[in-house]
């Protein structure tokens, strides 16, 4: 049984407002690692703040592929990188404090044979908070 749960996220842009990079931050901590594919065509502006977070793997797709494609490679990504679980969020998702402490309670109680180590990384993760 692993020490601690693994989680990896995906966000999927297309024409990201401003306020992408900081709705990412708002989830940044919690994660593991973050898997972003920008489907816009061209040069991303979010490209190089997003790759200077070092839990970020940007892709710049340089066409919309949709949603489906992006996700599947990420879970793909994710099963090769050992994660055990993939948060799906799009670039308008923003997580508030006391809606991510109920959320990943919820979580945790639904993996009850991973309970101990769940419980372990919930306390580590309230006390950064």
């Amino acid at each position: 049984m692993p020490d601690s749960l693994k989680i990896a996220g995906v966000v999927i842009l297309y024409h990201p407002s401003e306020d992408v990079v900081s709705n990412i931050k708002t989830y940044y901590d919690w994660l593991d690692k973050i898997y972003v594919f920008d489907n816009t065509k061209g040069d991303s502006y979010v490209k190089g703040t997003l790759e200077g977070l070092s839990k970020i793997e940007f892709f710049q797709n340089g066409d919309n592929y949709g949603i489906a494609k992006n996700l599947n490679k990420a879970v793909r990504f994710a099963i090769k990188e050992n994660f055990d679980w993939m948060l799906t969020m799009d670039q308008d998702t923003i997580f508030q404090k006391m809606l991510s402490r109920i959320t990943l309670g919820v979580f945790i109680t639904m993996q009850i044979r991973k309970w101990w180590p769940c419980l372990e990384h919930l306390m580590l993760i309230l006390k950064k908070m």
